[in-house]
């Protein structure tokens, strides 16, 4: 596995980043880019918005409409490749076991049979079965994303009906994830992006939360199995992070040293200007009287005044909105 941790201003393109590996990666169906936001983490609430994010992507459909399916379908397809020939066969193939065309090939057999997952989370193999079943795959996937059920569907998903605590909740959602990544195993490439890391901060618990941050995705890293995973960071953040978390867990996110977003030089904001300026149709028929160089509606003053005021911190979302501004006031 390998750690990777991206630096940069808020802007600078972080997520666009991880959106262009989203759309190169997804073509090959052996690999899978998950995306988790931490908006939700808090200390002693970080698994848990892990779990939700993981199998909140992994459930969405994708693909066209004749080979609409999930990452998860993909997973398991790829884990279990007889189960996958299996459901090929049938109306509508993978998709077709969540629509209630292909209800009859179950996973559950696959899995009671494969040595490894008898090693894993009980509930957890319990619900993967029951993704194959019509009338229990909304409720199965509930469960997977970690909503807390009520006790009528819990049980007819053949699960304990105890209510947990919060910090059980959060043992629990840390148990699951590790299961579910020791069964994906060698099968696919994950490749996993935390993104808006500096949400879980709250004044004083700020380094413990990091801290606490700092070992989930170390372990997320460390189970077996080819991974990625990213973490992107403002400049800030990064300095808090190494600060709270231990060296050994930022050599492993880390695994060759942080990637470092450089700041735009003024050639690259001419280009990004003059992208943004010629994608209005108005502004780019107009631009046809005009050199190719100019700055046209803008001025160069006005954009060597900008540069010089913004060059320490400059992002393409500051030039996307500082145009913006600037055609209000013309208009």
């Amino acid at each position: 596995s390998v750690g990777v941790i991206s630096v940069g201003e808020a802007g600078s393109g972080k997520s666009l980043l991880i959106a262009r590996l989203r759309q190169h990666v997804g073509k090959d169906s052996n690999a899978s880019v998950i995306t988790i936001r931490l908006r939700q983490g808090r200390l002693g609430h970080i698994w848990q918005p892990i779990r939700k994010q993981l199998f909140t992507e992994l459930l969405r459909p994708e693909g066209n409409s004749e080979t609409r399916t999930t990452g998860l379908m993909r997973i398991l397809a790829n884990r279990f490749p007889q189960w996958a020939a299996a459901c090929q066969g049938g109306v509508g193939g993978l998709m077709g076991i969540l629509q209630g065309k292909n209800a009859n090939t179950k996973l559950g057999p696959y899995l009671e049979r494969d040595p490894q997952s008898a090693m894993l989370d009980f509930e957890l193999r319990r619900v993967l079965s029951h993704l194959t079943d019509p009338e229990l795959n909304g409720i199965a996937a509930d469960w997977l994303r970690g909503e807390q059920l009520g006790e009528e569907d819990l049980t007819r998903l053949k699960l304990s009906t105890e209510s947990l605590s919060p910090v059980e909740r959060e043992s629990r959602a840390s148990e699951v994830v590790s299961s579910f990544l020791q069964l994906v195993g060698n099968s696919t490439l994950l490749v996993l992006c935390f993104d808006e890391v500096e949400a879980i901060q709250s004044g004083n618990w700020d380094k413990a939360v990091l801290r606490e941050f700092a070992t989930a995705a170390v372990t997320i890293q460390g189970i077996e199995g080819p991974r990625v995973v990213i973490t992107t960071l403002r400049f800030n953040l990064h300095t808090d992070l190494r600060e709270a978390a231990d060296v050994t867990s930022l050599q492993k996110l880390a695994t060759t040293g942080p990637i470092f977003f450089k700041m735009l030089t003024w050639e690259q904001m001419l280009r990004i200007v003059h992208a943004r300026i010629s994608s209005e149709p108005t502004c780019k028929l107009e631009r046809q009287h005009y050199p190719p160089e100019s700055d046209w509606p803008l001025t160069r003053p006005f954009l060597e005044e900008f540069y010089r005021e913004n060059k320490l911190a400059l992002t393409p979302r500051h030039i996307l909105m500082a145009c913006a501004r600037k055609f209000d006031q013309i208009k």
